[in-house]
């Protein structure tokens, strides 16, 4: 049975990548921050901080806690070690396609309460249609923990964390089927003692609540190791993780052409 270790977390938010399924297999872009902060009551923080809401966005897709147009049911359960080169996220059903223009996801220091805190997690995220196991798109990012956090992430703690509504259009990644799957892969991972770190993975939660709600409907299955796995832990607590998504609609022909061409001049391939 996969390692599930239970966690306070502190709430904040990063940036975007690339998967493959069976086991699945990313390619990405790059993009680095402005991250958002996001602080909530059962995350160990006081305060959430929703981010600006840009003009036609909307939320698809929530397994969160938060307020305003991040409110979600999705309890913190404890937090799951994936290492480094690993893919490993959600099943997720979202509300509505788009373009996707920002996400929020998790980070969770997994080393035992007094160990190193990490200080550099790097990554990407990965989008494919669950239909098929086709790739959509995915980021790379690029998180200096002591930078966002003004420390390192301390042992036995984890984080959320997002980029700006719409930030993400750039890159271009439309999401056209309600039915996904979401990935993290973390590439890079360092602590304080200044060593490769591997006890880095991803938040746990309830499912979101509520029947109307973005991702309601979403299974008791995760993405481990780049295989899609029903029930890990046995249902309890049922296979979630910390992922928001915000769609915009999908530009005409013309305007796309132009969108892609820039995109290109803002990011690498790898």
């Amino acid at each position: 049975m996969p390692r599930l270790l239970f966690v306070l977390s502190v709430a904040l938010f990063c940036a975007q990548g690339a998967l493959a399924v069976g086991p699945l297999q990313p390619k990405s872009e790059g993009v680095t921050g402005p991250y958002i902060p996001h602080l909530s009551a059962s995350d160990g923080g006081t305060t959430d901080l929703s981010p600006l809401v840009a003009a036609g966005t909307t939320t698809s897709y929530l397994d969160w806690s938060g307020t305003g147009t991040l409110s979600s049911a999705g309890v913190l359960q404890g937090a799951f070690t994936t290492g480094t080169m690993s893919l490993n996220g959600d099943d997720a059903h979202m509300n509505t396609t788009g373009k996707l223009g920002t996400m929020g996801f998790s980070i969770a220091n997994t080393n035992a309460a007094g160990g190193p805190g990490l200080t550099e997690v790097d990554g990407e995220f990965d989008f494919f249609r669950q239909s098929n196991l086709s790739f959509l798109g995915g980021i790379t990012f690029n998180g200096d923990m002591t930078a966002i956090l003004g420390a390192p992430l301390a042992a036995n703690s984890s984080v959320r964390l997002s980029f700006a509504d719409g930030a993400l259009e750039a890159a271009n990644i439309i999401l056209d089927t309600p039915d996904i799957f979401i990935t993290t892969e973390f590439t890079n991972s360092l602590n304080n003692l200044d060593a490769i770190d591997n006890n880095v993975g991803i938040q746990i939660r309830n499912p979101a609540g509520g029947l109307a709600a973005p991702g309601a409907t979403s299974q008791d299955e995760l993405v481990i190791n780049g295989t899609p796995t029903v029930a890990p832990f046995g249902g309890v607590p049922p296979g979630n993780t910390s992922y928001f998504v915000r769609v915009s609609p999908v530009p005409e022909p013309a305007m796309l052409g132009l969108l892609t061409v820039g995109a290109a001049l803002c990011l690498r391939r790898r």
